[in-house]
C-alpha cells in the first residue's frame, strides 16, 4: 500500500510551485501589454503532469505505472512552458503555435492510451472506461448550469437582460451546445489535464481522510486557489483579484460537487473531462463573450453566485453517493 499522505503532499507542492512560478512571466507579459491568452491554456495541463510525476516518485517500482503515457504527456508538458517562458522573454505571441500543438498532441495521446502498453495499466490509472453515460450526465450539467445562471441573475435584478440574452440566436446557441463534444476532441489534452488531477487524484485522498463531502468541498477550494494567478492578470484586471478569488471558489466548489458526483457515479475521467469543457463553453455561448471574465464584477454579484449555485449544486452533496455508508 503506497502513503497516500507523501502523495498528496507531493502533488499539492509541486501544481501549486509550477502554477506560481508561472504566474512570474503571467504577470509580466500583463504589465508589459503581452499577450497572456497562452498562460491558462498552459496551465490547465500542470494536475495530470503533477500527479505523474507524484506516482513516477512515490511508485517508481510499480509495474503497472503507465510509463510511456507519462513520459510522454510530461515531455510535452515541458515543452510547453518552455515555449510560454520563451515567447514572455523574446516578447512574441505563441499561443497559437502551443494550441495548434496541443490539438494534434492530443490526438496522439489518445491513441497512445488505446494502442500503447496494455490496457491493464491505462485501467488501474485511471486512462481507461466505460463512457456510458456521458450524455446524460453532460445534459443535467447544463440544465443545472442554466438553472443557476437564471437565479444568479434573478438575485442581481438582471432576469430582463438575462431573458434578452436566451430568447437572442437561440438555435445558434443550442447549436453551438451541440457541437461541444466536437471542440472536446480538438482540446482533450487541455480538460484531461485539470481533471486527472482534482477529481482522478485528489478528490478520492481527501474523501478517505476527511469524509466524502468534506473533502469533495476541500478539493474545491484547493481547486479554485490554484486559479489564483489566472484571477489576478488573465480573468480580470488585478483590481478585480479578490473578486475573481472569491468567484472562483464559489465556481469551482459548486460546480466540483457535480463533477465529483460523476466521477463517483462513472469513475471515468473522461466523461468529468468533457463536463469541465461544457462548463467553460456555456457564458461565451450564452453571452457571445470571447472570455470567461465576469461582464460586471461586483462583491453583489459574488454574493449573487453564491447563493444561485448553493441552491442548484448544493442539493447534490444529498446524493447516496455522499453517504458515509456508500464505498468511493
Amino acid at each position: 500500500m503506497y502513503d497516500e499522505k507523501r502523495e498528496l503532499l507531493i502533488y499539492l507542492v509541486s501544481v501549486f510551485a509550477i502554477t506560481f512560478l508561472t504566474g512570474i512571466p503571467l504577470a509580466y507579459s500583463y504589465y508589459n501589454g503581452l499577450s497572456v491568452d497562452v498562460f491558462p491554456l498552459v496551465q490547465m495541463l500542470y494536475p495530470a503532469a503533477c500527479v505523474m510525476l507524484t506516482y513516477m516518485i512515490v511508485r517508481k517500482g510499480d509495474p503497472k505505472i503507465p510509463q510511456k503515457r507519462y513520459t510522454f504527456y510530461l515531455g510535452v508538458v515541458s515543452l510547453a512552458i518552455i515555449a510560454m517562458i520563451m515567447g514572455t522573454v523574446l516578447k512574441i505571441n505563441v499561443n497559437g503555435l502551443i494550441e495548434s500543438a496541443l490539438v494534434i498532441i492530443g490526438f496522439i495521446f489518445i491513441f497512445l492510451i488505446l494502442k500503447v502498453e496494455d490496457k491493464e495499466k491505462a485501467r488501474e490509472y485511471g486512462l481507461r472506461g466505460s463512457m456510458k453515460g456521458w450524455i446524460k450526465y453532460s445534459l443535467i450539467f447544463i440544465l443545472f448550469y442554466i438553472a443557476s445562471l437564471f437565479l444568479e441573475e434573478l438575485f442581481s435584478g438582471n432576469i430582463s437582460e438575462m431573458m434578452q440574452v436566451l430568447s437572442t440566436d437561440t438555435f445558434k446557441k443550442v447549436f453551438s451546445m451541440i457541437l461541444i463534444p466536437i471542440t472536446f476532441l480538438f482540446q482533450i489534452m487541455i480538460f484531461f489535464g485539470e481533471e486527472y488531477g482534482w477529481r482522478y487524484f485528489l478528490q478520492g485522498r481527501l474523501q478517505n481522510m476527511t469524509g466524502k463531502r468534506v473533502g469533495v468541498i476541500l478539493t474545491g477550494i484547493i481547486w479554485g486557489l490554484w486559479h489564483m494567478p489566472l484571477n489576478f492578470f488573465y480573468y480580470m484586471d488585478p483590481e478585480y483579484g479578490l473578486i475573481g478569488m472569491a468567484s472562483y471558489q464559489i465556481g469551482c466548489i459548486t460546480g466540483g460537487i457535480f463533477l465529483a458526483y460523476v466521477f463517483m457515479k462513472t469513475k471515468n475521467i473522461w466523461v468529468v473531462s468533457i463536463i469541465h469543457c461544457i462548463n467553460n463553453m456555456m457564458t461565451p455561448i450564452i453571452y457571445g463573450m470571447n472570455s470567461t471574465s465576469s461582464r460586471n464584477p461586483s462583491w453583489g454579484g459574488v454574493v449573487a453566485s453564491l447563493v444561485a449555485n448553493v441552491l442548484v449544486f448544493g442539493i447534490i452533496l444529498f446524493a447516496k453517493e455522499f453517504r458515509k455508508e456508500q464505498n468511493i
